[in-house]
């Protein structure tokens, strides 16, 4: 007798999907720890790592899935667990993007708007709820309850509120780095590609955690000061970070993109206060009289930016 809450169709259907499921793992996972490592403290930095990490479990759930490895009522409960914070990071990125006044809440707005899903989520573990008010597995596909199209319409309003706020946001990332059509895209195409799907009910490929995760390079990319795909050596962070001589990283415009704990002492700044201005308002304001040196750091033949060195006589350093 053949268990229907497993996926039957033939591997070959699959294979193509099964492919770019693993890419988007690998992808994903790359991403989550380029920005781990090169961002230092930058805005956003925490919420994009775990969105990043979201996407990695969503994909292996649905790979896992496909493979014929877990049941379905077992990939709910992995696929749920990555897609369900989504929403609410994806807010709080765009909350960066548009330079919102609620970004400065950022550090605790996912959680609080998780929270009744991360309740929601508890469910498939215990067994509280009737049986298909949540979610079920009928014939080896999903069927979503009540409680599950709810949580559906929330996940949905939180995403559009984000891509909203990318969009608003696009110019002043276009203004920064990124093409202003790209970042439209990015931040759109993944919210469309989930509704289409949900109201299809095409629970059998689903290309939404692909779509996310392309979406991230672009938008990486915008929001931070490291490459698309770089990710910066653990020893040559950690030089870096333990350089006594106060450092400041700007790009190409003279944007403090990073600086290292001197730096942060002689301007008496945090990073997020720090991050995003100009650096000759930065010095202006916080150390009018600090002499400073300047490296570019270019890449192939395009500056990049500049690595600048300050001046710290101990006359000029905080009491």
């Amino acid at each position: 007798m053949v268990d229907s809450s497993v996926s039957t169709r033939p591997y070959g259907e699959d294979r193509v999907y099964a492919y770019l499921l693993e890419l988007t793992a690998l992808l994903s996972f790359w991403l989550c720890l380029g920005a781990w490592q090169e961002e230092g403290a930058a805005s956003g930095r925490t919420a994009f790592v775990v969105l990043a990490l979201c996407v990695f479990a969503w994909a292996v759930g649905v790979l896992a899935q496909v493979e014929g490895l877990v049941t379905l009522e077992q990939q709910h409960r992995i696929v749920l667990l990555g897609a369900m914070p989504i929403p609410s990071l994806w807010l709080s990125l765009g909350l960066l993007a548009a330079d919102h006044p609620l970004a400065r809440w950022r550090s605790w707005l996912p959680a609080a708007l998780m929270a009744p899903q991360l309740l929601l989520y508890a469910t498939l573990h215990v067994d509280v709820l009737p049986h298909g008010l949540f979610m079920s597995a009928v014939d080896g596909h999903t069927v979503l309850g009540p409680l599950g199209w709810l949580n559906a319409f929330y996940s949905w309003l939180l995403a559009v509120w984000g891509s909203w706020l990318f969009l608003v946001g696009s110019r002043r990332l276009h203004a920064q780095r990124v093409p202003r059509l790209l970042v439209c895209l990015a931040s759109t195409a993944p919210v469309l590609a989930s509704i289409v799907i949900l109201i299809l009910r095409r629970d059998d490929i689903d290309p939404t955690p692909i779509l996310i995760v392309v979406a991230l390079l672009p938008l990486r990319f915008a929001l931070f000061s490291g490459g698309w795909l770089h990710v910066l050596a653990l020893p040559e962070h950690a030089i870096v970070t333990h350089i006594p001589r106060p450092l400041v990283f700007t790009d190409g415009e003279g944007v403090v993109a990073g600086l290292n704990p001197a730096a942060q002492v002689l301007l008496r700044m945090t990073p997020e206060e720090a991050l995003g201005r100009s650096l000759d308002a930065v010095l202006a304001e916080a150390a009018p009289r600090s002499a400073c040196t300047r490296w570019p750091i270019k890449i192939g033949d395009t500056l990049a930016g500049h690595a600048v060195l300050l001046d710290s006589t101990p006359a000029r350093l905080p009491a």
